[in-house]
């Protein structure tokens, strides 16, 4: 395979450190609430059924806890191979999630989610939202509207600037939102990646 249609990057989360430590903290009070919870359960079946009830509560505050924690520390590949673009999830960097695969034929417009045709894309009730990305927007984000499978979609990810030349490379530039060009000029002095 021609390494020129293969691509490969992963999206950190924005505040690594952050999430890191809500990740930490989340597993640890998990575990603790997990022995919490089979400590009543013991205590339960020799003595008083009446715990069932705690216990109960406290494996819901357990699944509760475990639920918060996947929303921390998730990373993001993006992958472009020959004319296939791969979006997935890392989950508390561990357990790999594919969010979506397509192929570039299937992309109907690609622009920053500050342009005008975004708002109209968004608004409009056919569209699925996907994000490959956490779901807090800003203004370097950039949307695929896709229409995949018969279904129309419109996926969120963050700006990558080698992934999104690979795309454009096997792509026509009418895919290109109105505003891309003049917006990535303007982003320009961020020196975005």
């Amino acid at each position: 395979m021609n390494n020129s249609s293969l691509y490969e990057c992963t999206i950190e989360p924005r505040n690594l450190k952050f999430e890191r430590s809500f990740f930490i903290f989340f597993k640890t009070l998990k575990i603790i609430l997990f022995i919490i919870t089979i400590l009543i359960a013991i205590y339960a079946f020799y003595f008083s059924n009446f715990m069932w009830l705690v216990a109960l509560f406290f494996l819901l505050l357990t699944l509760l806890v475990l639920n918060l924690q996947r929303r921390f520390y998730n990373f993001y590949d993006y992958y472009f191979c020959v004319d296939e673009i791969k979006f997935a999830k890392i989950v508390n960097n561990k357990n790999r999630r594919l969010i979506i695969k397509f192929k570039v034929k299937d992309i109907q417009k690609i622009g920053f989610v500050t342009s005008n045709d975004f708002n109209k894309f968004e608004f409009e009730k056919h569209y699925k939202k996907v994000y490959a990305k956490s779901k807090i927007l800003d203004e370097t984000n950039v949307y695929f509207a896709i229409n995949y499978n018969g279904e129309n979609k419109l996926i969120i990810a963050n700006y990558h600037n080698e992934f999104l030349s690979y795309i454009l490379k096997k792509s026509s530039n009418s895919i290109l939102d109105g505003e891309f060009a003049e917006t990535l000029k303007k982003y320009e002095k961020y020196n975005l990646s």
